[in-house]
């Protein structure tokens, strides 16, 4: 809790003016110090700015635009990061795709020559015939494969090997009309790595990869042995964003729901992570890692599939608030 008593008498020693601005500012500073969704370099730096705040003493306009700018940049630098990861692997796909036009470049320049090389030696007209056919047929194929290729890369995630967001949303789109006109029943699991930010201060954002590809590895496992052998009964399990994950469960009962939950939440919980270097070599071992879950059912008012998104990311608030590493489904 901010002792507002003390940081008024701080505020006083340093001459900071009774203005409203800078005082609640102030105030905002300090009370950002509790929140758990900071990370510990980002609390140090907020600190130092309050502190330079405090010693300096210039409380102009221009400082306070200032110091705006600067805590908006230390809240978001996690953002610009994120978002540095998403254009680097855009331009993976982009020199993925490059690749593969050249590739389908050169085939059809040999194919080209090959065809000209047929019509100039081959006597026998459906043999030739025949010859070019087989030529065009297979540059086909390719292209084919290609293109099927180049959509499933565009609705993986490259890290955890998970469908990503845009598939995600492109299935749950799909499967909450059929819930809607077919009744079948539609729920959504959200899964959340429990204290990740501070995981990954400790061990740095590379190690952090290795956690959201062993977790989803788990979630991947434990979901695909439950799924069902028919089209009435289908799971999917995509990154939804950060260290969030998504499970989408359509024609499941609440209880095959809720024990899906638990026993992710065990598996997680009873995995260990090691920790190797780039030599392979284990620097750490025996890390525990959780996850908290939120789940909520598909409820037949609702009108649009993000109003099932928000309650499940509800439950999901509420099982960390009630102390993480569990599930939380009060609507199903």
């Amino acid at each position: 809790m901010i002792d507002i008593d003390s940081l008024n008498q701080g505020m006083d020693h340093a001459a900071m003016p009774a203005d409203f601005r800078w005082r609640s500012f102030m105030m905002y500073l300090a009370s950002m110090q509790e929140h758990d969704f900071l990370s510990g370099e980002q609390k140090k730096q907020l600190r130092t700015l309050f502190a330079q705040i405090l010693e300096e003493r210039d409380y102009s306009d221009k400082r306070f635009r200032g110091v705006v700018i600067r805590q908006q940049n230390i809240l978001n630098t996690p953002l610009k990061a994120e978002l540095q990861a998403v254009f680097e692997e855009a331009m993976n796909r982009v020199c993925e795709f490059k690749n593969l036009l050249v590739q389908r470049t050169d085939d059809v320049r040999d194919l080209g020559v090959e065809t000209i090389k047929t019509v100039e030696q081959e006597t026998n007209i459906e043999t030739m015939v025949e010859n070019v056919k087989s030529g065009f047929g297979g540059l086909i194929s390719k292209m084919e494969t290609d293109a099927k290729g180049l959509v499933e890369m565009s609705l993986t995630d490259s890290l955890t090997n998970l469908p990503n967001r845009r598939a995600f949303d492109l299935t749950l789109s799909s499967w909450f009309e059929r819930s809607r006109k077919q009744k079948v029943p539609l729920t959504l699991l959200m899964a959340d790595i429990d204290n990740f930010k501070k995981f990954n201060d400790e061990y740095g954002h590379r190690i952090g990869d290795q956690a959201l590809a062993a977790v989803a590895a788990i979630l991947e496992k434990g979901t695909s042995s439950r799924k069902g052998g028919d089209d009435l009964r289908k799971i999917m399990c995509a990154r939804y964003g950060g260290e969030e994950f998504a499970i989408l469960l359509l024609g499941y009962r609440n209880q095959e729901v809720k024990d899906l939950a638990e026993e992710l939440c065990s598996r997680v919980q009873w995995y260990k992570f090691v920790i190797r270097d780039a030599k392979e070599r284990v620097i750490k071992d025996r890390i525990a890692l959780t996850i908290s879950i939120g789940g909520a059912r598909c409820r037949a008012d609702w009108k649009t599939m993000e109003q099932l998104v928000e309650a499940a990311d509800s439950n999901l608030y509420i099982a960390k608030r009630s102390g993480r590493n569990r599930v939380h489904m009060q609507s199903l």
